[in-house]
């Protein structure tokens, strides 16, 4: 079941429906990938159903206190510095996201598998 490890680890996992990928990405546009922000998290499920018929897939805005939102300031002082654009620089945003804990993300990793797991596909 998706729901087996609540980390935001990338993955894959079976439900009643399919199978899926699952992983946490930011998504920007231009040449400037920037600071890792709330505004910028996203948790992406890519699934097929059993029988091939169709695609599943899903994006949830994901949100951890540790993180700073962007403002029309700017960033969110005293909050977690991350940036993303190096190799570097990527590795340790993998590392940091791998480390947290699926319940302190908002919406919880758990709460997004238990609804995929919900869904039905006739």
């Amino acid at each position: 079941m998706l729901g087996a490890s609540s980390s935001p680890a990338a993955k894959s996992g079976s439900s009643p429906w399919g199978k899926a990928l699952l992983f946490v990405t930011k998504y920007v546009q231009g040449p400037d990938y920037g600071p890792l922000t709330n505004d910028s998290l996203t948790y992406v499920a890519q699934g097929i159903t059993h029988d091939g018929r169709f695609a599943v897939a899903g994006q949830f805005d994901l949100r951890h206190p540790s993180l700073p939102d962007m403002t029309d300031e700017g960033i969110t002082p005293g909050r977690l510095n991350l940036r993303l654009g190096t190799a570097e620089d990527d590795q340790k945003v993998e590392r940091w996201l791998d480390s947290q804990s699926g319940d302190s993300f908002s919406p919880k990793i758990r709460q997004i598998y238990e609804f995929l797991e919900a869904i039905e596909i006739r």
